[in-house]
């Protein structure tokens, strides 16, 4: 089981004592309140120059057609990148370095499922998957992905 935390008494800065601080001593003064009306009446109005580009919002025509090609190429994508996802030759950090991909591209909602039971797998082996590890870029992706599906991945793994 790894540890949530360690506590350690190390720190890179000292410490100040206590007994060396003194008090500081501040004057407090009293206003009175402004009212919301007073300000609104000595309030500056800043007047902005018509923009260069209009009001007006540019239409973009498409194609139904388009779009119904695009979804049946996704749908033919969707299942070679599920076999890729569950593929069992490669490593569990290829999978998790694969997941990351997945969610820079914002498709992995696709693969929600299967992306939990991946990490859920590989959370259990955490210390065996981590342990000699010196690539901080592979660690931090992990980091990142397990900490996004709700995984209370330590900060020292």
């Amino acid at each position: 089981q790894v540890p949530l935390c360690l506590r350690t008494s190390l720190s890179f800065s000292p410490r100040p004592s206590l007994s060396l601080m003194k008090p500081l001593k501040q004057d407090l003064s009293c206003v009175k309140a402004t009212r919301s009306d007073d300000l609104e009446s000595n309030r500056l109005l800043t007047h902005f120059v018509p923009s260069l580009w209009g009001d007006h919002f540019l239409s973009v025509p498409f194609d139904r057609a388009d779009f119904d090609e695009l979804e049946r190429e996704i749908g033919a994508l969707k299942p070679l990148v599920r076999e890729v996802l569950m593929s069992s030759h490669s490593s569990d950090k290829e999978k998790i370095r694969f997941i990351h991909l997945l969610i820079s591209l914002g498709v992995s909602y696709h693969f929600d499922k299967e992306i939990q039971e991946i990490l859920d797998h590989s959370f259990t082996k955490l210390h065996d998957i981590t342990v000699g590890e010196n690539d901080l870029e592979t660690i931090s992706i992990m980091f990142e992905v397990f900490r996004l599906y709700g995984h209370k991945m330590p900060c020292d793994a």
